[in-house]
């Protein structure tokens, strides 16, 4: 978050105020964030982004073996 003055100018000293409180009432944070798991995105898609969540992808049986188990 930023401060902005009336004048609008950068109110330095209370953006950084403001900035220690945002981060102290967050709490610890993860080094990585994906954004939580495919099903609470999924679950969410719709209020996020008006758009209708993705069907998950049905994949056919010989797209998930390996190289070495095609060999007899």
């Amino acid at each position: 978050g930023v401060v902005i003055t009336t004048d609008n100018k950068v109110n330095e000293t209370a953006t950084a105020e403001l900035r220690r409180q945002l981060s102290s009432s967050r709490g610890k944070i993860e080094l990585f964030d994906f954004g939580g798991s495919v099903e609470e995105l999924k679950a969410k898609c719709l209020s996020d982004t008006h758009l209708e969540p993705p069907t998950t992808p049905i994949f056919q049986k010989w797209m998930t073996l390996s190289a070495n188990d095609n060999k007899s």
